[in-house]
């Protein structure tokens, strides 16, 4: 995997992570189709990184929706994931990636999350 310089292991690790996070989500060890992985990724990404989501993953290599397409299939390739013989890189082509990550980034809820995150380490509320 990390032959290809195009994205960083971090890059690999986190759509693991949103792999996982999708199917706890979902409540069910299932496949979960390329948007619903995207959608995950993004919702991930925003929580975890708050309004530095896009700049993280675009220094990760992850900069579009065709991005996460690759990732995806080095993973299926290396055996890591698995697809359906139906799954195809067209899966994720044409998504506007950055808008869902800023829908996601600025969202009640990540914009909740961010409070309370910087509760917890003794910061002052945002507002």
């Amino acid at each position: 995997l990390l032959d290809d310089r195009r994205y960083s292991a971090r890059a690999y690790g986190l759509v693991l992570a949103a792999v996982e996070y999708a199917l706890r989500e979902t409540g069910a060890r299932r496949h979960i189709s390329g948007a619903e992985l995207l959608e995950a990724l993004c919702e991930l990404a925003a929580r975890r990184f708050g309004m530095l989501a896009a700049r993280v993953m675009d220094l990760w290599g992850i900069r579009r929706s065709e991005d996460v397409g690759h990732i995806v299939f080095r993973l299926v390739e290396a055996e890591l994931l698995s697809k359906r013989p139906q799954d195809s890189m067209a899966d994720f082509e044409g998504r506007d990636l950055r808008a869902a990550l800023r829908a996601k980034a600025t969202s009640p809820e990540a914009l909740r999350l961010d409070e309370f995150g910087r509760e917890r380490i003794g910061l002052p509320p945002l507002r």
